[in-house]
């Protein structure tokens, strides 16, 4: 996206929540309405700060994975 739009990324910001699946979500994910879900939401900003990027992801709790990479 930096060269076709011209955005340079600073930062983003991002929640994980655990959820009850709805109707919709739970069509979408094949799964039965009342699922415990993971909700994930992030924003990411430009050097500007300016939001340039909003990201709602609904995952199956058993088929995630996450591995953190922190450079300190």
């Amino acid at each position: 996206m930096d060269k076709t739009y011209n955005i340079q990324w600073s930062y983003a910001l991002q929640e994980s929540h655990s959820i009850v699946s709805d109707k919709q979500i739970s069509e979408l994910l094949k799964v039965e309405q009342g699922t415990l879900i993971l909700w994930i939401k992030r924003v990411s900003f430009d050097i500007h700060d300016s939001p340039r990027e909003y990201v709602n992801t609904y995952y199956l709790a058993d088929k995630y994975y996450l591995e953190i990479e922190l450079t300190i």
